[in-house]
């Protein structure tokens, strides 16, 4: 379908009413052909009908398996990606609210059925999930495989970014009635906070070994130890809208409107600072080998950082606008992505480094292409 106001043509596929490709060409009036695999576009009458173009289109983006009639609403992914969640619509049904699925797409439970939002969390990264209850104003710990519920507690308006140490012994969340940690096994209040916290939503995180707390009141980080009581407040020069522990729990990410940085979780000490790329409300996740850093952008895609310096490793797009926009959820190990719209959705494998070393990397490239060296200049070998 070219654009008549631009140098500029869209590929859409009439099944899943969506853009599958853009060509961009000279100022002409091109004629457009398929080939017959339908894989590749070709353009004539291109340079004042001199030139034949054409153009590879990418695989198809949007995911033909799991239909569902209730509307997928998001994923999440345990800390080593092996398990993930596919949270739906519809709270009031008598379907389940979330599934639960193996690395590779196999079910395993089905979540409760009740009234509570997409904001689910893994514990660590087996079978526990914790979530807010609407109805009862908790915040729930639930065994999926055995379907039952382990523990609750009261969090009245509780915020959406609650955490829970990895072992499930540790939980934190802000609500109405300030920052709490309870000690889950006995039950028990360990520590609260009913002052420094921002009017409607207080961000916070918890360090996988369940002994440092972070969150933030307007633009001060709050980092706090809960075995000694020591605290460490650091201004910050913009909004917080994320915190992320390292897997080690020795280190904080701290997302701000305007960056994001890691900082020693106990002195406060800067390890390394970026721009944020997209200013959005961003959220973060270590990786499963904890060397990068996941920042899971709303309209930007996901970035991959390395963890130790905040260098960009990657940059996985987010899919261009349609009418059946497909959303994209990479899992924690980098090896797959879960692609997904509001009724399908489908676990896709992504592309691993190049191992190979630099030197036969390049000699096996150019005998694949025919191409030689000469000086600087690649040109076809005799």
């Amino acid at each position: 379908m070219s654009r008549l106001s631009s140098n500029r043509a869209d590929v859409v596929d009439l099944r899943s009413r969506t853009i599958v490709g853009t060509i961009r060409h000279g100022p002409d009036w091109p004629r457009f052909a398929f080939s017959l695999d339908g894989r590749r576009v070709l353009a004539a009458g291109l340079n004042e009908g001199a030139t034949l173009g054409a153009w590879r289109l990418a695989e198809p983006e949007s995911p033909e398996g799991h239909p569902t009639t209730l509307n997928y609403e998001g994923f999440a992914f345990s800390s080593t990606g092996h398990r993930f969640l596919a949270t739906t619509v519809e709270s009031f049904s008598d379907a389940p609210r979330f599934m639960m699925y193996g690395a590779n797409g196999e079910f395993v439970a089905n979540g409760p059925k009740g009234y509570y939002d997409q904001f689910q969390r893994f514990v660590g990264h087996g079978s526990l999930v914790a979530f807010r209850d609407f109805l009862t104003n908790e915040v729930v710990l639930h065994d999926a495989e055995q379907g039952r519920t382990l523990w609750q507690a009261p969090c009245v308006g509780c915020n959406p970014n609650f955490s829970v140490s990895d072992d499930g012994t540790r939980l934190l969340h802000a609500g109405w009635e300030g920052l709490s940690v309870w000690d889950v096994p006995a039950n028990r209040l360990v520590f609260r906070d009913t002052e420094r916290l921002n009017p409607f939503e207080t961000p916070c995180s918890m360090s996988p070994d369940g002994r440092v707390i972070a969150w933030a009141h307007d633009v001060t980080v709050i980092v706090h130890a809960l075995d000694s009581g020591r605290e460490l407040i650091r201004p910050v020069t913009a909004r917080v809208r994320d915190f992320e522990f390292t897997r080690d729990s020795s280190g904080l990410v701290v997302t701000t409107s305007d960056s994001i940085a890691l900082w020693d979780a106990s002195s406060g000490r800067l390890r390394w600072s970026v721009a944020n790329a997209a200013s959005d409300n961003a959220e973060t996740q270590m990786s499963a080998d904890g060397r990068a850093l996941l920042v899971k952008h709303q309209a930007l895609g996901t970035e991959v950082l390395d963890a130790n310096s905040g260098e960009r490793l990657a940059l996985f797009l987010a899919t261009s606008d349609s009418v059946l926009r497909s959303r994209t959820a990479i899992r924690p190990d980098l090896r797959a992505k879960v692609v997904w719209t509001d009724t399908h959705w489908d676990l896709r494998p992504l592309p691993q480094p190049d191992t190979r070393a630099p030197t036969r990397a390049l000699e096996q490239t150019l005998a694949k292409t025919g191409l030689r060296f000469e000086g600087v200049e690649l040109v076809a070998a005799p």
